[in-house]
């Protein structure tokens, strides 16, 4: 995982959601998002919803956790992502209460040292505008709750009951790399083990799910970096839907463990209607619904709202 203050360094363009690979094409092929979320909030969740009475809070702190995968190239070819960002940055400009933070996510994760009063808006339109090969949910809902963790756990306990922490996820694709060795449902089938589900239909995962760590340099051409996907094994299971909605309410638990005023996770769209006209929409199995029912369930994980950013130039947080 890099820290940075706000900057993610340039990116070659590769996909999450089937656009391209860095393995060579064969450990890529056939990406797809999955249909759905399997299961609920957990107990933790339920346990610290985030109370109703907005005015009790005097601070909040906004962590904007941006997918910046391949697909993002074409799901968000305006930079929505970025005008959106800024504009909240400058509704809080005025409140030296208020703080926010930036954590971008593909292949790697690139996160904030910390929050910021004042965030530099040419840093965020160039940490939000690059694109690298697949999107690690996983690792980037861990780095969200870390910064929360670590900022809480600086902030007195008196300012912290009228804190509230929200994670903003934008995102447009599903996790990727997918792995399981369970079997899965898919539609009006199932998928066996190691393959994962993509809009009713079964696809082979790719060849990360199965491959040692030890051998990611030599397996793959050109080699894939071992500090990529750091909590991925061999065999075991990865992003898939149950980690990543206990990786949601992992965060929300943060509310109880620190004692902290509220935590909640939204969710936003950034998928641009245009990209269904793209050449690459159909191939690489994108998909609009299956992405917004995705983060749908993300933000009931996570107590917090939805939005879509195509219906809306101005998000409401």
């Amino acid at each position: 995982m890099q820290t940075t203050p706000w900057v993610i360094a340039a990116l070659t363009v590769v996909g999450c959601g089937g656009l391209a690979s860095s393995n060579g094409g064969d450990a890529g092929a056939d990406r797809g998002p999955t249909s759905r979320l399997d299961g609920a909030a957990s107990d933790a969740r339920d346990a610290v919803a985030p109370p109703g009475d907005a005015s009790r809070f005097t601070e909040e702190r906004i962590v904007f956790l941006v997918d910046t995968s391949g697909a993002m190239v074409l799901l968000d070819p305006s930079h929505a992502r970025a005008q959106a960002i800024n504009q909240v940055v400058l509704d809080h400009a005025g409140d030296t209460n208020d703080q926010l933070a930036v954590i971008t996510f593909d292949s790697s994760i690139v996160t904030a040292a910390g929050f910021s009063h004042a965030p530099d808006e040419t840093a965020v339109d160039m940490s939000v505008s690059q694109a690298n090969d697949l999107c690690d949910y996983e690792s980037a809902l861990d780095a969200a709750a870390t910064l929360i963790d670590k900022d809480a756990k600086a902030t007195p306990a008196a300012t912290l009951a009228h804190t509230r922490y929200r994670v903003v996820l934008l995102a447009g694709s599903t996790p990727d790399p997918q792995c399981t060795a369970e079997v899965t449902p898919c539609g009006s089938t199932t998928c066996p083990s190691m393959m994962y589900c993509s809009v009713g239909t079964c696809y082979q995962q790719i060849l990360l799910c199965t491959t040692p760590r030890a051998d990611w340099g030599t397996a793959f051409s050109p080699p894939v970096n071992p500090a990529l996907y750091p909590d991925l094994v061999a065999g075991a299971d990865y992003n898939t839907a149950a980690i990543v909605d206990q990786k949601v309410s992992d965060i929300v638990a943060l509310q109880s463990k620190d004692k902290i005023g509220s935590v909640e996770l939204d969710a936003v769209l950034v998928f641009d209607p245009s990209a269904a006209k793209s050449p690459l929409f159909t191939p690489f199995h994108l998909n609009r619904d299956v992405s917004a029912a995705w983060l749908k369930q993300l933000a009931k994980a996570g107590g917090g709202i939805y939005v879509d950013l195509s219906t809306t130039s101005k998000l409401p947080f």
